[in-house]
């Protein structure tokens, strides 16, 4: 009988434990976040040639007329992204008040295109996008004062 007792009360003790141990047994969730920025990366930067629209009296110079290329540069974005071109901004050259100045960039995957001032253009994501960069820069009917110009064109992307 008294091995029955030990017995029971052995059992009993070993349940009470285990129960009371789940009974104190408590969770916590640690939350965790992080923010994976999208990004976007340019190619090496090709020149363009500003050609003018006519050698008898030239009033225009762009890389579309006849002597002009346009600047090439491919970008690759890891997410949708939208691309901006600003004014040309003239680097060197004869001075005089154009009447008219813009930079214009042409996606040739999508022949989608862009001027300055204008609505972004819309980049896909995940491949490299080719870029065709030209600028436009005119003196009205005024003939362009003799002399070497050198202007810029900045593209921007943004998220």
């Amino acid at each position: 009988m008294m091995r029955r007792f030990l017995l029971t009360s052995a059992l009993i003790l070993v349940a009470s434990a285990a129960v009371s141990e789940s009974a104190f047994a408590q969770t916590v969730d640690i939350p965790f976040t992080g923010n994976v920025p999208g990004s976007c990366s340019f190619g090496t930067a090709t020149g363009g040639t500003l050609g003018v629209n006519t050698t008898s009296s030239p009033t225009a110079l762009g890389g579309g007329y006849p002597g002009g290329v346009f600047g090439k540069v491919s970008v690759t974005c890891s997410q949708a992204s939208k691309l901006t071109v600003s004014a040309p901004v003239k680097n060197s050259g004869p001075d005089f008040t154009p009447s008219t100045i813009t930079g214009y960039v042409n996606a040739s995957s999508s022949s989608t295109s862009s001027a300055s001032g204008s609505t972004p253009l819309a980049l896909t994501s995940g491949t490299a996008i080719p870029l065709s960069v030209d600028m436009m820069v005119s003196n009205g009917s005024t003939p362009l004062p003799a002399g070497i110009y050198n202007y810029k064109v900045t593209l921007t992307v943004t998220q």
